[in-house]
């Protein structure tokens, strides 16, 4: 999962709009496939964005500067975007 917001657009509520979306797409497109997000450590947004959208840490190790979450959905699936 990755969203970018323009900086003059973030704190509106398009972030959380964009996830839900791009989630019922990938349901619709691939079924109901657990989701990761890679987030820099330091984007508390981003963090905060996720934990409400009820991802959990996957990983938090002190010597990378990013977090893993993951949405458990019980099934893993493996594909490349073009």
């Amino acid at each position: 999962v990755s969203i970018n917001i323009a900086p003059e657009m973030r704190s509106l509520g398009f972030g959380k709009n964009l996830l839900k979306i791009s989630e019922k797409k990938l349901v619709s497109d691939f079924g109901k496939c657990s989701l990761i997000a890679k987030v820099l450590k330091n984007n508390q947004s981003s963090i905060s964005l996720f934990h409400k959208s009820h991802y959990k840490i996957l990983t938090d190790d002190q010597k990378q500067q990013y977090q893993h979450f993951l949405l458990d959905r019980g099934i893993f699936c493996a594909w490349e975007l073009p």
